[in-house]
């Protein structure tokens, strides 16, 4: 038996949850399944009623997670923690991480540990893998050539036609995926100036090979690899998608490697391996590849079943969460002058979960306006607070959708809804300390999170200052109260800039003038707390300002996003409205639908998706071309980097912009 050298171990790489970024590690276990813990969560998109990818989702991209703990062998799952885009952290165990993540992606997600290979229909997909959907994952335009995958056996192609992973395995093909580092020089060389950052590759093992030209590893498959006393039986080259171009937790998109890839390496990079005999791996281990090519089976556990077993699952009916709903008002209350609150909720359907922070976009119908008002409201209830109902919104009159709320909208009515939704939200169970800093009714987001912390973690400190005009505007003033009874640690400054008669001072509010840098001079000293403002903009101007001055990190004051998405001026006006983005009308002209368009309902492709409409779509940001429709009349713009520009005439609905009233060729 000979075997030489060929480098050592530079790096390991463990990813406790398939498509968000992983943690490198010194040493690892390794079993039949390969890195211990490796891919042992998975996210299921509720809509599409399967396991999803960051291919569909690219916002999972920015998350990374690590395990507190590293895992040993063998069955059992352990919890990991999911570091969210802003640095804050949720644990697997959390419960809220479900719509914590939902939050992230801007669909509704559940969170898995692994499944077992009889549980068929977790894995299976609702579309199969056609010629056509392969294209739209490797971003490929519609008549590009697909990369050769005859060195994949039939049985594993078969499994994963039917199923988003192999049956058993949260891993896209074979247990462990490696890159060796010729390759990565070799690809540097052929494109000088492309980010070529192992990140992006995911891989498990990267190998030192020194002197090694060319990629190496390409040219191993059926060799044995033996690192101490592991082998790892090497497999087929590993296709690469559209996945390493975009932007990553870490990196910022690079669009070029696609193009890189296919024009030097016929879209390989790196290879996959199935474990032998496991053991233990190290960072430094040597490597030695076997000279004998070695007849070791390389298939799923679980080879695929039939299409027709396959197909109740392909043609059930979608799921119809992330549209609108109905939700019956039961029952309305003044809260302050000009703020009323209604108590919502979905009669016969299970209680949506959420997060505080988050809102509720309403579709709101006026006798005699042919066209319904899209307008956002903070939810101001927490999760699971109230038996009366699911959601409460608190709204102060200030406009034609808060007037039709506080004059014509009664209980026992209904209103139509989408949401939950919104990436402002708290950590209720986070220990870092807690500042909530509002501004009239921009109170109302921050309230459900007060409600959240006192029933998940009443020993929390938290800061609670809020500014308003008077008693008679200061909305749930006894509420907070009752709330502070019940936190060991809180304390509050409440602001009163045009004080009543009947107002007394000390006993109602403490200041009566604007907040200045003094005022926040304890909240300095809590340098790791988690800040969150509301308010109108110059309110939130200011006292962004005291914060950066006392010595509060940027990166530690979350304000709430208004409008598209490329609004990130953060302030709620006093109506309890957010700032809304203009609504363009969009007529589907073969379907002979005319819709809406607004930015905080999503993208034009999510809102064909909920008309029901059918079209194609892969990797949802503008670079596989897959949704292009024609478009008729209208103008659009695309914002963001690495978009790949459409087909001449055509609208990419992932990513366009309405600019004006848009006519579809759909």
């Amino acid at each position: 038996m000979t075997r030489r050298l060929i480098g050592r171990i530079r790096q390991l790489w463990r990813y406790p949850v398939k498509s968000l970024a992983g943690e490198s590690v010194e040493r690892a276990v390794v079993d039949r399944t390969g890195l211990a813990g490796d891919r042992s969560w998975a996210l299921r998109d509720v809509i599409a009623d399967e396991l999803t990818h960051c291919k569909a989702i690219p916002a999972l991209l920015a998350c990374t997670a690590r395990y507190p703990v590293a895992p040993g062998p063998g069955p059992g799952v352990s919890h990991a923690e999911i570091v969210l885009p802003d640095g804050r952290v949720v644990r697997t165990d959390d419960p809220f991480v479900e719509p914590v993540l939902s939050a992230v992606a801007g669909r509704p997600l559940t969170l898995w540990p692994l499944q077992p290979p009889e549980n068929v229909r977790h894995y299976r997909i609702r579309r199969p893998m056609t010629l056509t959907v392969m294209r739209q994952r490797m971003g490929l335009p519609p008549d590009a050539p697909l990369p050769d995958f005859s060195m994949y056996p039939q049985e594993m192609m078969a499994e994963l036609q039917q199923h988003v992973t192999p049956r058993g395995s949260y891993k896209d093909a074979y247990p462990v995926h490696f890159v060796t580092s010729a390759s990565l020089d070799a690809l540097a060389h052929l494109a000088p100036g492309v980010d070529l950052d192992v990140r992006r590759f995911r891989p498990n093992v990267v190998i030192e090979t020194g002197e090694a030209r060319g990629f190496p590893e390409h040219d191993w498959a059926g060799f044995d690899l033996i690192i101490g006393g592991i082998v790892m039986h090497c497999g087929p080259r590993t296709v690469r998608c559209a996945m390493p171009g975009q932007a990553q937790h870490g990196l910022a998109p690079e669009p070029r490697i696609g193009a890189v890839l296919r024009r030097h390496t016929g879209f390989y990079m790196g290879a996959y391996a199935s474990i032998h005999q496991g053991g233990v791996i190290t960072v430094g281990d040597e490597v030695f590849l076997e000279s004998v090519r070695r007849e070791r089976p390389l298939r799923p556990a679980v080879l695929a079943q039939s299409v027709a077993a396959v197909e109740p699952a392909i043609t059930a009916p979608r799921v119809d969460d992330g549209c609108f709903r109905r939700l019956r008002v039961v029952w309305k209350e003044r809260e302050a002058e000009d703020v009323v609150s209604l108590g919502l909720k979905a009669e016969g359907a299970p209680r949506v979960a959420f997060i505080p922070g988050q809102h509720l976009v309403l579709r709101l119908r006026r006798p005699g306006h042919p066209t319904p008002l899209l307008r956002s409201y903070s939810i101001s209830s927490a999760p699971g607070d109230g038996a009366r109902e699911d959601f409460r919104i608190t709204v102060r009159r200030m406009g034609a959708g808060s007037s039709h709320l506080h004059d014509s909208v009664q209980a026992g009515d209904e209103l139509e809804a989408r949401g939950p939704s919104g990436r402002f939200f708290v950590l209720p169970a986070s220990p870092a300390p807690l500042v909530l800093i509002s501004s009239g009714i921009g109170v109302t987001p921050l309230f459900a999170m007060l409600q959240a912390v006192a029933g998940h973690a009443p020993a929390r400190r938290v800061v609670w200052v809020h500014a308003t005009r008077n008693g008679r505007t200061h909305v749930f003033r006894q509420q907070v109260g009752t709330l502070a009874a019940s936190l060991s640690r809180f304390s509050s400054l409440i602001v009163y800039t045009q004080p009543d008669a009947q107002d007394v001072p000390g006993r109602d509010y403490q200041l009566s003038r604007h907040l200045v840098d003094e005022d926040f001079a304890s909240i300095a000293d809590l340098r790791s707390a988690e800040v969150f403002l509301c308010g109108t903009p110059a309110f939130m101007s200011s006292v962004s300002g005291l914060l950066r001055r006392c010595g509060v990190e940027v990166e530690r004051i979350h304000c709430e996003s208004f409008g598209g998405a490329r609004s990130r001026s953060s302030a709620a006006d006093f109506s309890g409205m957010r700032a809304q983005p203009a609504v363009r009308r969009v007529r589907f002209a073969r379907s002979g639908i005319d819709a809406e368009w607004s930015a905080a309902g999503g993208s034009l492709l999510e809102l064909t998706e909920e008309l029901g409409l059918a079209v194609d779509s892969g990797c949802r940001l503008g670079s596989c071309c897959a949704c292009a429709v024609p478009l008729i009349a209208g103008e659009t713009e695309y914002a963001g980097a690495g978009i790949v520009a459409p087909p001449p005439g055509t609208v990419l609905l992932c990513c366009a912009e309405p600019l004006t009233d848009l006519v579809l060729d759909l």
